[in-house]
């Protein structure tokens, strides 16, 4: 009996999905909002699962994160800022680090399939957008959802959440899939140029990501670090395999 309570709990345990937590690399450039503060990633089957717990300071400006994920075919090394200028839509600015703004490079081995742009409130301030292949700009950004988030229209909420389904990503879940997505975040201003749409780069990111003790302001910046989160199979067929060991130890014990 003891060991197949064991069994069943071990299994049960081991196929829900944990929380993973991915901690502000520190910086306060921008007060902290990002530096200070932490993302947490659960998934539950269909979605992947985010918090963004705030740091310190108001979330007046954008935090972008951005996507590698697997088994998909387009997407960016490189974001060279220029395209679409004088768009009204900040998000994607934010993406791209609008004219006038340096490169952005992503890190080693990442190509940026999608990305999500988050403020508090305002203009395309959280949608998510797929990439292009070896798009460079603006024009190479595709919207493909509107997300729900928690407090939105609250600069000084404590956290955030929102839900992006795995079909956004061009995911399909199955029990046997453990596909690992990649991503970093970065925070900025994409509208801070005098008389232009030029972003402003903070000094803020996620542990690993140092970015030096200042702000990057206007300037090129190429990342360094990017994380992975492991999708876990099917939540409800875990239970349900859980509940199989469960009918075995009964029938078992009647006999």
């Amino acid at each position: 009996m003891k060991q197949t309570l064991i069994a069943a709990t071990l299994l049960l345990s081991a196929t829900l999905s944990p929380a993973a937590t991915f901690v502000g690399n520190g910086n306060s450039g921008f007060g902290g909002v990002l530096g200070t503060g932490s993302i947490v990633v659960t998934d539950d089957g269909s979605n992947l699962n985010f918090t963004f717990n705030k740091g310190s300071a108001s979330f007046n400006d954008y935090l972008v994160l951005y996507f590698d994920a697997p088994g998909t075919t387009s997407g960016a090394t490189i974001l060279d800022t220029s395209g679409e200028i004088g768009s009204p839509f900040n998000g994607r600015r934010a993406i791209v680090n609008e004219f006038g703004s340096g490169i952005s490079a992503m890190p080693s081995g990442f190509t940026a399939s999608h990305a999500f742009a988050l403020k508090a409130s305002g203009s395309e301030s959280n949608h998510l957008f797929s990439i292009a292949n070896n798009s460079t700009n603006a024009n190479g950004l595709s919207f493909v959802s509107t997300n729900t988030v928690t407090n939105f229209g609250n600069a000084n909420a404590a956290s955030y959440s929102w839900s992006i389904p795995f079909s956004a990503f061009g995911l399909t879940q199955s029990v046997s899939a453990n596909d690992t997505i990649k991503f970093f975040a970065t925070y900025l201003n994409p509208n801070s140029g005098a008389g232009s749409d030029a972003s402003f780069r903070s000094n803020e990111g996620l542990t690993g990501e140092n970015m030096g003790g200042s702000n990057i302001a206007f300037n090129d910046y190429s990342f360094t670090q990017s994380f992975s989160y492991t999708v876990t199979p099917e939540p409800s067929r875990a239970i349900f395999a859980a509940m199989g060991l469960f009918g075995v130890f009964f029938r078992r014990r009647r006999k």
